[in-house]
């Protein structure tokens, strides 16, 4: 649900962006509206990271991987969680209009604060490495009894190079097919 929503705020902020771009770098009323529906989606992004912490901090309590009474703001995962948290609110709020006029090799050109915070926005597509995590055969309890024999936790980055070394081709296929659609 978390990455439903998280994507949903990106889409309304690619419109919202681009309805501001036609309009040439000036804001309308649904501006305004689509940059509150995405605030209020960070809000509750935000909160479903929270949960995902909160949870992944009880499931290293089970396995013992930590001590019982430790709190999140006390464990390793704090770090990441606010890093998480943070990213996620980066976004054009509603009635802030900036704009940076440049001008290069002759040309003179107008990019707004939301074009450039739409870029960035393009950063919250890092869920879907978290749903691959906790998805994949690769990462299951039979990978994490095989891994903890050896020393270390299966993630999404072991997952990734496992699927790299025994269907190398699909993974490479998919790698260049979403890049071509992210940067495309």
């Amino acid at each position: 649900l978390g990455a439903l929503i998280s994507c949903v705020a990106l889409v309304l902020a690619w419109i919202e962006n681009e309805i501001f771009y036609n309009n040439h770098n000036n804001s309308e009323i649904i501006n305004h509206v689509l940059r509150g529906i995405v605030t209020c989606s960070c809000l509750f992004s935000n909160y479903f990271i929270f949960q995902h912490y909160k949870l992944q901090l009880e499931i290293m309590k089970s396995r013992k991987l930590i001590f019982q009474g430790t709190s999140m703001i006390k464990s390793s995962l704090f770090s990441k969680y606010f890093i998480e948290s943070v990213f996620n609110w980066i976004h054009c709020p509603p009635f802030l209009d900036v704009k940076f006029s440049k001008e290069e090799f002759g040309i003179h050109f107008d990019l707004s604060l939301d074009a450039y915070l739409s870029v960035v926005m393009l950063g919250r597509l890092y869920i879907f490495l978290r749903l691959f995590d906790h998805y994949t055969f690769w990462t299951g309890e039979r990978a994490i009894r095989v891994c903890k024999i050896n020393g270390f936790l299966p993630d999404s980055k072991f997952a990734i190079k496992a699927y790299l070394k025994y269907k190398s081709l699909i993974v490479l296929a998919l790698s260049l097919g979403f890049s071509i659609l992210l940067f495309g």
